[in-house]
Parts: C-alpha cells; structure tokens; sequence
C-alpha cells in the first residue's frame, strides 16, 4: 500500500485503477504519434542537394496517383513486378530512404523537408 500526501493510505485497487490509467494513457499517447514515412511530406533529392516532387517519376514508372511516401512508392513497384532495395540511412533517423529499383535503373532518395536545400520544378 501507498500513501497519499494528506497521509492517507491508498488500497490497493486504487493504485490497481491508477495503473490501469497511467498504462491507458500512456498506449494513447504511442497510437496518435504517426508511422514511419507517413509521418512527413516526401521528396525526391538529387546528388546536389536540391530537391523534387516525388511525382516527377511518372515519366520512368507510368501513374503514380496516391504516392506520397516511400512505402507508398515502394508498395507501387512490387505490384508491377519489380525487385525493390531499401536502406536507410541510420545517422539520419528516418528522414531518408535510399530505393533502388534495377530494372528501371533507378537509384533514388527520398528525404524529408528539412533536409532539402532548395527546390527544383521537373
């Protein structure tokens, strides 16, 4: 048994029920942060840093309607039957993936705003 700061004892079903919401709140708290790449807006980031919108792959992979992450772009890919390498970059703490896509010889980096130096139109 505990002891409130009034010096009252507390059962042991009322720390059973403060538990029971400290735990609550705490699976709450894990369920609104949002998954991986869903989390932030995507681009495309060639070797110098600047950066595109992932829609300008159209011309290499057909319609890309809905794609807005990597998983989005990745998923896409292994549908039309192509083999897919993903890595990510550890030191950047996922805000960027590297997808290679060898029968379409593309070899691509998707990042995050933040890390985009400035953008270009494609």
């Amino acid at each position: 048994m505990g002891i409130r700061k009034d010096g009252q004892e507390i059962g042991v079903l009322s720390m059973v029920k403060l538990f029971s919401r400290c735990a609550s709140l705490v699976l709450l708290s894990i369920l609104m942060v949002p998954i991986s790449s869903h989390a932030n807006e995507w681009f495309l980031m060639s070797r110098h840093g600047s950066c595109s919108n992932i829609n300008s792959l159209e011309r290499k992979i057909g319609d890309m309607t809905d794609v807005e992450t990597p998983d989005d772009f990745i998923e896409l890919i292994i549908q039309k039957g192509h083999d897919v390498k993903v890595y990510e970059p550890a030191d950047l703490h996922g805000n960027a993936v590297n997808v290679e896509v060898p029968a379409k010889e593309l070899f691509i980096m998707f990042v995050t705003k933040e890390l985009c130096k400035d953008f270009t139109q494609r």
